[in-house]
C-alpha cells in the first residue's frame, strides 16, 4: 500500500485483517454497479442522445422500430423483467439492462448503430457473456483479451473524454471473476434486493432506522414454517398441459417463453411433450434439421452457444431426448430475417 503514496494518505485499519489483500479482496467487478448500471447503460444513452462522440442520435423512427421490437420480446418466464421502451431508460432497474445485454441487444442494435459501433459493443458482450457463467470459464483468458481491446477502442470510436472509470475497470473483470467466480457470484444485486425489502417494510419517514430495527427484529421472532423445496427433475401434468421441471429455476412447457432447450449435440428442442419412460424422464420434441451459427449478427468463435435457425426447418414430427442430454434453455429472438430466429442460451441454466 505505501507505494501508493500519491492518493494512500493515511494507514487503513483493514491492512490488519489476517489473510485480506485489501487491494485483491476488494471486489471491482460488480455487476450491478459497473456493468449494468455503468457501462450498459452509458452505451444506450449515448446512442440515444447522440451525446456520446460522433454517434448518431437516434431518431424518433428509429426508437419506435427498437421499442416494437422490445415489446414483441417474448422472454422465458424464469426472466422477470424485460426491458420497457427506450424512453424510460433513466427508470431501467438493473436486471432490464442485464437481460437486455444478454438476450436483446444482439437483434435490436443491429442496424441501428453504426458497423464499427456495433462490432465494438459485441466485445463488450461476448465478454460479459464468458464471465458470466463458469462453464465458460475455460474461455476467460480470451474474455478479458475482448474486454481489453473494446476498452482501448472506446476512446477511437467514441473519444478519449468518454472513456471513464467504469470503462478503464473492465480491465479488472479477469482478476475478480478468476479469484472470485462469475459475475453473478460476486454482484451486490442480492444486498440491493434485501435492502428494497427494508425499505418495503418502514411504514413511514419518522424514525426509519428504529422501524428498520423493529421490523428486522420482529422478522426474526417469527417462526419460521419450513417450506419442502420439490426434488427435480419433476413431471407436472394438469389436463393436457404437460410441464417438466428440471430444476427450480429450468422449467420446460409447451408455449413459445418456455418450449425452447438446447442438447449436449447442439441440437435445438421446441418441447412438445415429457413422460415417464420406464425408470427414465423422456422428453418429446421437434428440432431443427438446419441451425447455422450468428454469422448474419457477429462473426466471432466467442458467440458460444448461440445459433440461427428457420421455423421452416423444424421437423414436423417429435424425436425422444433424455434429460441427460439437455445442455441449457434457449431463449429465441425474433430477428428482422423473415422466419428466422437468435436462439441464445439462457446462462443460469446452462450444464457443464
Amino acid at each position: 500500500m505505501d507505494v501508493y503514496i500519491g492518493h494512500h494518505k493515511e494507514r487503513t485499519p483493514l491492512l490488519e485483517i489476517p489473510r485480506f489483500d485489501v487491494i485483491k479482496d476488494v471486489v471491482i467487478a460488480d455487476r450491478l454497479h459497473l456493468i449494468d448500471l455503468g457501462v450498459t447503460k452509458k452505451l444506450l444513452k449515448g446512442w440515444m442522445s447522440g451525446k456520446m462522440g460522433n454517434c448518431t442520435k437516434w431518431s424518433h423512427d428509429t426508437c419506435l422500430e427498437i421499442n416494437a421490437l422490445l415489446d414483441n420480446l417474448r422472454f422465458p418466464s424464469e426472466i422477470h423483467r424485460k426491458p420497457r421502451s427506450v424512453e424510460l431508460l433513466p427508470r431501467w432497474k438493473g436486471t432490464e439492462l442485464s437481460n437486455f445485454l444478454h438476450y436483446s441487444s444482439v437483434v435490436v442494435l443491429k442496424g441501428r448503430i453504426s458497423d464499427s459501433e456495433y462490432n465494438h459493443f459485441m466485445l463488450y458482450f461476448c465478454a460479459i457473456t464468458l464471465f458470466s457463467s463458469v462453464v465458460y470459464k475455460a474461455h476467460w483468458p480470451e474474455a478479458a483479451q475482448l474486454l481489453d481491446k473494446f476498452v482501448v477502442e472506446f476512446s477511437t470510436v467514441y473519444g478519449i473524454e468518454y472513456t471513464s472509470s467504469n470503462i478503464h475497470n473492465l480491465h479488472h473483470i479477469y482478476e475478480d471473476v478468476n479469484r472470485f467466480g462469475p459475475l453473478h457470484t460476486i454482484s451486490s444485486y442480492p444486498f440491493e434486493s434485501k435492502l428494497g425489502r427494508i425499505k418495503k417494510s418502514l411504514r413511514h419517514g419518522y424514525k426509519s432506522l428504529e422501524q428498520c430495527v423493529n421490523r428486522l427484529a420482529e422478522q426474526s421472532r417469527r417462526q419460521k414454517i419450513a417450506i419442502p423445496v420439490p426434488t427435480t427433475p419433476l413431471l407436472k401434468i394438469k389436463g393436457d398441459k404437460v410441464q417438466l421441471r428440471l430444476d427450480n429455476s429450468f422449467t420446460l412447457r409447451e408455449g413459445h417463453r418456455d418450449e425452447w432447450f438446447l442438447t449436449k449435440n447442439e441440437i435445438i428442442v421446441k418441447f412438445s411433450s415429457a413422460a415417464q419412460v420406464g425408470p427414465l424422464l423422456s422428453i418429446f420434441g421437434k428440432y431443427f434439421t438446419c441451425i447455422t451459427e450468428s454469422y448474419s449478427y457477429y462473426n466471432s468463435p466467442f458467440m458460444k452457444n448461440i445459433y440461427e435457425a428457420k421455423m421452416s426447418n423444424l421437423s414436423t414430427t417429435n424425436r425422444v431426448f433424455q434429460i441427460a442430454e439437455v445442455k441449457c434453455k434457449m431463449v429465441a429472438i425474433k430477428t428482422d430475417i423473415p422466419d428466422s430466429f437468435l436462439f441464445i442460451p439462457l446462462l443460469h441454466t446452462l450444464i457443464r
